[in-house]
């Protein structure tokens, strides 16, 4: 029982740093962002409190409805593309067919390429 709450606690503690950059990398921007909207403020001057009507007025606006169809059309037609195309590939290339070797060879080269391409940029031998 004592081994298992030094072990909570070593995973927590080993957890924590990765917790504080999460949260003042993304959760917090998210909190003072949403503060700000309530506002009218430009960054320099005095903000003036406006309420909601930020939000009346995106609502309002067709632009902004046409930018969320277009994310919406983009985000559907891309998983109705890339996962069918993405589990058939694989399962090409789960099988003994003929090239399969080199298919996968060209598959993984990106990340094999990007690897090497990172140890000779930040490598001494330039």
């Amino acid at each position: 029982m004592n081994t298992l709450k030094g072990t909570r606690a070593a995973i927590f503690f080993g957890m924590l740093p990765a917790l504080l950059i999460y949260l003042c990398i993304a959760i917090i921007p998210i909190f003072v962002s949403l503060y700000y909207s309530f506002f009218n403020w430009d960054g320099i001057s005095a903000k003036s409190a406006v309420g909601f009507d930020n939000y009346v007025r995106i609502f309002n606006d067709s632009v902004f409805w046409l930018s969320v169809k277009n994310n919406v059309i983009i985000m559907v037609t891309g998983l109705i593309g890339q996962i069918p195309l993405g589990l058939l590939l694989a399962l090409l290339l789960n099988r003994n067919l003929k090239g399969s070797t080199f298919f996968r060879t060209v598959g993984f080269m990106p990340v094999v390429i990007s690897s090497v391409m990172v140890s000779l940029i930040w490598g001494d031998d330039l």
